[in-house]
């Protein structure tokens, strides 16, 4: 999901910075015949500057489009880093099985996302203090993608005791919902204060 969006992004880049050139050329096409001939008349000087000067500020009005859009709001689907903080017990579905409540062990999550790399990050920071909350991994499937956890799969159980695939928190904390620093099931918080 997150290449295809990285794809499109990278997509769209490129064709403004593509018709960005062409602009150019097109100016620089227009007004360089016109500079050379008639810039020696005195009377079409002003005329000569007229059409350097708006080729000019298309131009300028290209880029900064393209400058905007690259650096708008981090709300936007089309911007370069997404970060959340979010606090869950990592771990494997077969480790949930082997500990008990107390075992768990829940960490401050940082999460970094880059839609034109493609790519996520999820490093843990600080421990937190947590109070150890009743187990909910009576299902064997992620409420979130609907998939069965395997033995091997990365899981976050959240404060509230609800578990998921890590995937799919990290999807879930940095979508444009309003509500992503909640679970998806009870609604608790799992946000970093």
């Amino acid at each position: 999901m997150l290449g295809v969006e990285g794809n499109n992004f990278q997509h769209s880049v490129t064709r403004r910075v593509i018709l960005a050139c062409a602009y150019m050329a097109i100016a620089a096409g227009l007004t360089l015949p016109l500079v050379v001939t008639l810039c020696h008349t005195r009377e079409y000087q002003l005329i000569v500057f007229i059409i350097s000067a708006s080729c000019f500020i298309v131009i300028v009005g290209i880029i900064l489009e393209w400058l905007a859009q690259r650096l708008s709001t981090v709300e936007g689907p089309v911007h370069d880093l997404r970060k959340a903080s979010r606090v869950w017990a990592p771990g494997t579905f077969e480790d949930l099985k082997n500990l008990d409540n107390e075992s768990l062990q829940f960490f401050h999550m940082r999460i970094k996302c880059s839609p034109s790399m493609g790519k996520c990050s999820v490093n843990k920071a600080d421990p937190a203090s947590v109070l150890t909350p009743p187990l909910q991994a009576t299902s064997q499937a992620c409420i979130c993608c609907m998939d069965d956890f395997d033995a091997t799969s990365n899981v976050a159980v959240l404060p509230c005791g609800h578990v998921f695939h890590e995937h799919c928190m990290v999807m879930w904390s940095l979508s444009a919902k309003g509500s992503t620093n909640a679970c998806p099931v009870c609604r608790a918080s799992f946000d970093i204060l």
